[in-house]
């Protein structure tokens, strides 16, 4: 018997293999109960989530192959087969793990990061409840900033559309309404906001009194106006015109007003 005939000590032979294959190494083998006896079917059944899951055909070829085929150097081929391909995936798993292990890395390197802005940030307030009282109401501090800049920008009259020269030797009062697409400005029946334009409403103003004869006419930064088209309605109001939007002013008393104007 050569070396590769031999049987290993530790060989467990089949119940029906010839006792004297190992009668030189065990004698007392037959007393024994080490037998690879168990010849019954393998009955266990398949989950039924293996079936119904994702399948590989290639895998499922090979799964076949081991089940189907009786000979030894098939069955040698088919799980050298499946070695080959487990290792394949489980290299790209191992890439794919690497890939997620990295990216999760910088987030909670970022996450770190900003965590630590936000420490220093707050580190200085001593009570945080400041913050969210100065939002008075609003989700965050800028829209309530947004809507001050937004009354401000509509109610506060900051700046100048109108310099008016006038006879009535007297601080003569103003007022000034505005309107989107009103009445010269499109072509009746045309007006996007319908016959006549918006609705005509009157504006925060301000006048500011150069002498007893001259002033200039300050509005919102909303409504103020760069180049208007100037036209003379009254002898004491005034049509201001720029693109849609238009302005008129009123000054003093008309059974007075003699007004020379300068824009």
């Amino acid at each position: 018997m050569t070396n590769y005939d031999e049987y290993s000590s530790d060989y467990v032979p089949l119940k029906s293999e010839n006792k004297s294959i190992i009668d030189e190494r065990d004698p007392e083998f037959d007393e024994k109960e080490d037998y690879l006896s168990d010849f019954t079917p393998f009955t266990i059944e398949e989950p039924d989530f293996i079936e119904d899951g994702p399948r590989d055909a290639y895998a499922d070829e090979l799964s076949k192959g081991m089940r189907t085929k009786a000979s030894s150097k098939a069955t040698r081929k088919i799980i050298y087969r499946f070695i080959r391909w487990y290792g394949y995936w489980v290299l790209k798993w191992q890439e794919f793990i690497k890939r997620i292990t990295s990216r999760q890395d910088k987030v909670e390197e970022r996450q770190k990061e900003l965590e630590q802005r936000y420490d220093e940030q707050i580190s200085g307030n001593t009570d945080i409840s400041e913050i969210i009282d100065a939002r008075g109401g609003f989700k965050t501090l800028k829209g309530r900033l947004d809507d001050m800049q937004s009354k401000l920008e509509n109610l506060n009259p900051t700046e100048s559309v109108f310099t008016i020269k006038h006879n009535q030797n007297e601080l003569v009062p103003i007022r000034v309404v505005t309107g989107i697409n009103g009445l010269g400005v499109s072509p009746l029946g045309k007006e996007p906001t319908g016959l006549g334009g918006s609705e005509i409403m009157e504006i925060p103003s301000k006048p500011v009194y150069l002498s007893r004869n001259e002033l200039s006419v300050l509005v919102p930064l909303k409504y103020k106006m760069k180049d208007p088209i100037v036209t003379r309605t009254a002898s004491n109001e005034y049509l201001l015109v720029e693109g849609s939007r238009t302005l008129i002013i009123t000054i003093g008393d008309e059974n007075k007003a003699n007004v020379e104007t300068t824009i």
